[in-house]
């Protein structure tokens, strides 16, 4: 941990120093947790981004570190000129000791489109094979607003990807992923082509090509997004394949009115009954001046996840007040209650959170949090931005 944290010094002063009289851009991130029965540390969370930019030309690092030491590396960097760049990620997982992402991406932006060209390896198995695969993407507006996009596959696709090591809390993910069981060259694998936000009055419509290689057509999508005057809209799918038809409709209730917000679903039985509507939850939001109120009380927990576990309703307050350096001080109190408890209310938690600027570049915060058993959590941190 200490040769780590030495490393990272190190690495600052080495681009601080060749960063001078160019742009230099820090942003460093720390927290620690204490266990209150205990006084000792029960979580540690670094988070350090280090970038230097010469004209056209960045460079940067991204380092991340627990209680174990230090767990990501994410090297960074590219070139930009407006009409044209190329940019490269890499990622190293330090608790596995292993290269597990790479990618490379170039840009051309030309008669109003952008065309992008990406080559990716990636390890998600940690066993040193690595998936290889490119794509090529172009990008275009069309009046109304809606969007068209093809995207050629040659072994990679957009579906994201994403790693995790045992024992660390944060994961990385990555857009741009090679096609599972390909790691030979680049060959033709599919073509994807999307258009999104075709305005016709009350509906839009999104359409899906797909094609690929082993089987050819595929299948077609239309999705019609209808809105009514009332709260009940509709999504109404279209798909095609070689051998088949469906038409799928998705009825739904759009309830808010100014400061309540409902979630609710709509029970429907085939082919198209609305049997009734679920309503799960109520938020409510309320401001005067600098003071912020919300109420949000979840009726279905275990289908619908809106409050933290294993509380079904949260009350807020939250102030924001102006300070230092054109910052914002804030202060927020959140209250979980517990359906069944035995204290006053059906109390069951209070988190507490103060955040307070201490120049445009610091910023200091605090966490605690109390239940009945007494103060069950003890967060210090700063954020440090330059």
């Amino acid at each position: 941990m200490r040769h780590a944290l030495t490393g990272l010094v190190l690495l600052y002063l080495g681009l601080g120093l060749g960063a001078a009289a160019q742009e230099f851009h820090v942003d460093f991130d720390f927290s620690l947790a204490l266990d209150p029965a205990t006084s000792t540390i029960s979580d540690l969370d670094v988070e350090s981004d280090v970038s230097v930019s010469w004209d056209f030309f960045t460079l940067g690092c991204e380092l991340d570190f627990e209680e174990i030491g230090l767990t990501w590396v994410h090297g960074y960097g590219g070139f930009d000129v407006g009409v044209a760049g190329l940019s490269w990620d890499g990622l190293f997982g330090a608790v596995n000791v292993a290269f597990l992402y790479g990618l490379v991406t170039g840009r051309v932006t030309f008669g109003g489109a952008d065309f992008y060209l990406y080559y990716v390896m990636a390890d998600p198995d940690v066993d040193g094979v690595f998936e290889m695969g490119g794509a090529f993407l172009a990008v275009a507006s069309l009046p109304g607003g809606a969007k068209m996009e093809s995207l050629t596959m040659f072994g990679a696709d957009l579906e994201g990807i994403s790693f995790s090591q045992l024992g660390v809390e944060k994961e990385f993910e990555f857009t741009v992923r090679p096609q599972p069981g390909l790691s030979a060259a680049l060959q033709f694998t599919g073509q994807l082509l999307t258009f999104t936000g075709l305005g016709f009055g009350c509906a839009t419509l999104d359409s899906e090509t797909y094609f690929s290689k082993d089987a050819g057509f595929e299948y077609q999508l239309f999705t019609f997004h209808i809105c009514t005057p009332w709260a009940l809209n509709f999504d109404v799918e279209v798909m095609f394949t070689v051998q088949t038809k469906s038409v799928t409709v998705t009825p739904y209730f759009d309830f808010q009115y100014g400061c309540i917000y409902i979630y609710s679903e709509v029970d429907i039985q085939p082919p198209i009954y609305i049997t009734g509507v679920n309503i799960y939850g109520i938020k409510i939001v309320a401001e005067f001046g600098p003071v912020t109120v919300e109420e949000l009380i979840s009726f279905d927990e275990v289908n619908h996840d809106l409050v933290l576990d294993p509380y079904w309703e949260r009350f807020s307050v939250e102030v924001r007040q102006p300070a230092c350096c054109g910052g914002y001080a804030r202060f927020r109190v959140d209250t979980y209650f517990e359906e069944g408890s035995l204290n006053i209310f059906d109390w069951g938690r209070t988190d507490f959170r103060l955040e307070v600027p201490v120049s445009e570049a610091f910023k200091v915060w605090t966490e605690m949090a109390i239940d009945p058993t007494g103060l069950q959590e003890l967060i210090f941190g700063f954020r440090f931005t330059w």
